[in-house]
């Protein structure tokens, strides 16, 4: 006999994302949209508008990007060295334009470029 009555015991079946969302992207016009929202919002808009164009632009996730250190990224060269989570590979990215414009920009503001979590604390700092 099925269980009709949600409880903690029996909570609700979680819909599958096909179910929820066609996409599990974001298109080039919506991060658009998400990165010009992030710049005017709280104070550290450049560096929010940032990691959103280098977790866009190179696929990175969120405990990626928060543990993203300044060694790991070469201005000279233009190179982005990642350190890929959850059984990745490591790999080098080439870093373009307007990724080496907002992290040039970014780095001499914030010598120790710290990445907010949810709470609102330092996760970690990137050295150069």
């Amino acid at each position: 006999m099925p269980h009709t009555a949600f409880s903690a015991k029996f909570p609700p079946p979680k819909p599958k994302n096909i179910d929820r969302r066609t996409r599990e992207y974001l298109t080039p016009a919506e991060v658009t949209q998400l990165m010009q929202a992030a710049r005017h919002v709280g104070r550290h808009g450049h560096r929010d508008t940032t990691l959103i164009l280098l977790m866009y632009r190179h696929g990175l996730r969120v405990s990626e990007v928060t543990s993203l250190r300044w060694d790991a990224i070469d201005l000279k060269t233009a190179l982005l060295h990642v350190r890929r989570l959850k059984r990745g590979v490591a790999a080098t990215h080439p870093l373009y334009g307007p990724e080496l414009r907002a992290l040039r920009k970014l780095q001499p503001a914030t010598p120790e470029l710290p990445y907010a979590n949810p709470a609102n604390t330092c996760v970690t700092s990137m050295h150069h």
